[in-house]
């Protein structure tokens, strides 16, 4: 279906500022970053609106998919929309994390956010929705963690006009708001998109009841330590991540400016 002429930016200004993408690994955020910035944006967050390139996530109405490419007959409608157009891919490898970063080749103002976790949480977290335990699925719980989040770390920096955000779960569930209003900030005449209302009693309790179903634990470091069995606890405690990646698996000591742009 054709959708209205005012939805379209002229096409000098096809850039992709509209267009939010988050990513970052299984269980650190990404969903509940999603469909938060899905209400925010005043779409229904019961059943998302599919995006070009997206689909629903098998027995959920979560959409998920990739933008579409610079060869795709949708790309001009993701490019040029003046409405937020969200997508939501976790970047499960390096490889899919480097493809989030090159998004940026086909639209070189897409928002981009990185969602991020402490690595004991995140990584028993998702094991444990697996159940696979074992000393072998965390050490490559470990492994993966530290990969994926030392090259989101020292990918190259992009122009203050072309924006990035790293934010952590812990930090989101704490300055929701803050963090939305600064990924979703423009300076032109679509105002109306900057300044949205608060949340109203219907909408806070869909996405209140929402966020009951899924499968990432509210963020409680302690709590998700006490669920671990004792050989779980101690593997993740002693933990490390190679000195030649730069990061530390239990700390988030390069995310305390999470939410700023960089």
């Amino acid at each position: 279906t054709e959708q209205p002429k005012s939805v379209y930016r002229d096409s000098m200004t096809c850039d992709g500022a509209r267009i939010i993408f988050v990513g970052g690994l299984m269980h650190s955020g990404t969903t509940i970053m999603q469909h938060s910035l899905i209400a925010a944006a005043g779409y229904n967050i019961s059943r998302p609106k599919l995006f070009p390139g997206q689909t629903r996530r098998m027995g959920t109405n979560a959409p998920e998919g990739w933008p579409p490419s610079n060869i795709s007959s949708a790309f001009h409608d993701a490019s040029c929309s003046t409405q937020w157009v969200i997508y939501k891919k976790p970047t499960r490898n390096t490889e899919e994390l480097t493809r989030m970063l090159r998004l940026a080749d086909w639209y070189p103002k897409i928002r981009l956010v990185f969602m991020m976790r402490d690595g004991p949480s995140q990584v028993w977290s998702r094991l444990d929705r697996l159940n696979k335990t074992h000393d072998a699925a965390l050490q490559e719980g470990v492994h993966r963690w530290c990969e994926v989040n030392a090259v989101w770390k020292g990918r190259p920096t992009r122009s203050p006009d072309r924006p990035e955000w790293t934010v952590t779960l812990a930090d989101f569930s704490q300055h929701s708001k803050q963090v939305l209003r600064r990924i979703m900030h423009v300076q032109d005449s679509h105002r109306r998109l900057l300044e949205s209302a608060p949340f109203s009693r219907q909408q806070h309790s869909s996405l209140r009841q929402w966020q009951a179903h899924q499968p990432v634990y509210e963020y409680s470091e302690s709590a998700v330590w006490n669920q671990m069995p004792a050989h779980a606890r101690e593997f993740l405690r002693t933990a490390e991540c190679d000195a030649s990646l730069n990061v530390s698996f239990r700390s988030e000591v390069l995310l305390r400016a999470s939410f700023v742009c960089k």
